[in-house]
């Protein structure tokens, strides 16, 4: 999260947050354009509540929330050029903010993005539990390993498909022929992989798509706001499938 330039106002108030929020409507405009807002500054300001106060006092900007507390992921938004939650993402000082929607994502309009792709990409990685049986009662449900499940517990489930993680890797792209899904598509394989009812392959799954492009760098980590820890796992991940190959 990146400290704002700070700043007070001329009347001696504790200041005010110049928010350069990115507007765009298709019925009405020709091209995307920014417009400057004053917002008043105050304790445990957060992106969200700036983008509301423009909304309620200047503009009827479009924006997506819903949770306010970081579980939903639908007020993900490029903060001074970096993915974020907005409704988690506090402003700690007055100054300049710069808010645009997410990148490679069509724009539908101002900071609401067409996600349907990528959400289409996670549901064609069947995140659900595939059985070759099935399972009638409790006992029938394999056993699952307690350090698997903590990991479980604490880590990837709490992936909320806000795709920060996919619009900051650096690998990820569209080109024609190249199949590279990225983080947020990894992250429901590895789920599924970890889950001792689900019989799919998933490793061979993931090398499919674009898991052994992937160069590690962390990013993904670094900007995902549940903070899960998908670095460690992508490596082991990409372990595992080296060994497949070599047999």
């Amino acid at each position: 999260m990146g400290t704002l330039k700070k700043g007070r106002s001329q009347s001696g108030t504790l200041g005010t947050v110049k928010a350069k929020i990115y507007r765009y409507d298709p019925s009405q405009d020709s091209k995307p354009h920014h417009k400057e807002y004053e917002v008043p500054w105050k304790k445990h300001l957060t992106v969200l509540e700036v983008i509301n106060h423009v909304y309620e006092n200047y503009d009827p900007l479009a924006f997506d929330y819903g949770c306010r507390g970081r579980y939903c992921g639908r007020c993900a938004v490029l903060v001074n050029g970096k993915p974020k939650l907005a409704c988690f993402t506090p402003i700690d000082a007055p100054g300049t903010i710069t808010i645009k929607p997410l990148r490679r994502l069509p724009v539908i309009r101002d900071l609401v993005v067409d996600k349907s792709k990528m959400n289409d990409n996670i549901l064609a990685a069947r995140p659900q539990v595939q059985t070759d049986t099935l399972l009638k009662t409790s006992a029938d449900i394999p056993k699952m390993d307690p350090e698997e499940f903590l990991f479980l517990e604490e880590n990837l489930q709490w992936c909320n498909e806000c795709l920060c993680c996919n619009v900051i890797c650096p690998c990820l792209n569209e080109k024609e022929g190249t199949r590279f899904s990225g983080p947020a598509v990894w992250i429901q394989i590895a789920l599924r992989h970890l889950d001792p009812k689900d019989k799919m392959d998933r490793v061979t799954q993931a090398v499919h798509e674009g898991l052994m492009q992937c160069n590690l760098c962390g990013l993904c980590e670094k900007f995902c706001p549940q903070k899960i820890k998908l670095t460690d796992y992508l490596r082991t991940f990409q372990q595992l499938a080296a060994k497949g190959h070599e047999t």
